[in-house]
């Protein structure tokens, strides 16, 4: 079997790419091999080829820049829709791995990402962007932890986008580009980084040129934690894992800081 056909074997089985001895060997010194790959790709924009996209992406990063965004945001998505439980554009399975590398080839493409991922999750993902015409909210937390009560919270309303991030990194990386109106952190993923989040965090202009408004969950609400992380700039400090009574009231509280909407034109 060739390089490329142990790749697409192993991304049929669902390896993520840190479980997969394919991806870890797979390298691209051979032109014709790597333009094959490339070929293959663009072919063939499906699942089966995620682990070959990563590995071009890690090894041959021009030839990966060769294959259309719009090809690699669909293969990318495709992936996320076979592992079913997804998260901010990477994809977590049923135990809770989390793939970086194809969060990170997804978070990169931007704009272009968006329409595949209407597509190939519909309504799978909380919230989506595309319609996103009022605003984000951001749950940054272990795991995903309360991303099901956050899509039960946004899924009367259509024109509210949600998104997930499971590391600290990944959720400043999403702020920063999306600017959502309201942030849920889970102050335990963000440990000694926790009150620099906040602030980060807290200093953004949303969509709608409003400070982000920053809820801090915490295991154990005390006057040693509530006292800084208020003072960093959160709006509230309150139990972790966040509850779906707090979503809903939180997500009250941002329409009514967004006022009525707009009326659609005739």
């Amino acid at each position: 079997m060739s390089q490329l056909d142990d790749l697409r074997e192993d991304a049929r089985e669902e390896l993520l790419a840190d479980e997969s001895d394919a991806y870890e060997s797979a390298r691209f010194d051979d032109p014709a091999e790597r333009d094959a790959t490339v070929a293959w790709l663009r072919a063939n924009p499906s699942a089966e080829g995620v682990l070959a996209l990563l590995a071009l992406r890690r090894e041959a990063p021009d030839a990966y820049a060769t294959i259309p965004a719009d090809t690699r945001a669909r293969i990318l998505a495709a992936a996320m829709r076979d592992r079913a439980a997804l998260n901010d554009f990477g994809y977590i399975d049923e135990d809770g791995g989390y793939d970086r590398e194809a969060g990170h080839a997804l978070l990169e493409l931007g704009d272009a990402a968006v329409e595949p991922l209407a597509e190939e999750l519909d309504d799978t993902n909380p919230g989506q962007l595309e319609r996103a015409t009022r605003g984000i909210v951001l749950l940054v937390s272990g795991n995903g932890t309360g991303r099901n009560e956050l899509a039960d919270g946004l899924a009367h309303r259509q024109d509210v986008g949600g998104l997930v991030a499971t590391s600290l990194p990944m959720g400043l990386t999403l702020a920063e580009r999306y600017r959502p109106e309201l942030t849920f952190l889970d102050l335990g993923l963000a440990n000694v980084h926790a009150y620099d989040s906040i602030r980060v965090l807290s200093s953004l202009s949303s969509r709608a040129a409003r400070r982000c408004r920053v809820i801090a969950g915490t295991s154990n609400v005390t006057d040693e934690i509530e006292k800084p992380a208020l003072m960093a700039g959160a709006a509230n400090v309150t139990l972790f894992p966040f509850t779906s009574h707090l979503f809903e009231g939180e997500l009250d509280r941002m329409e009514e800081r967004l006022g009525p909407r707009k009326a659609a034109r005739r």
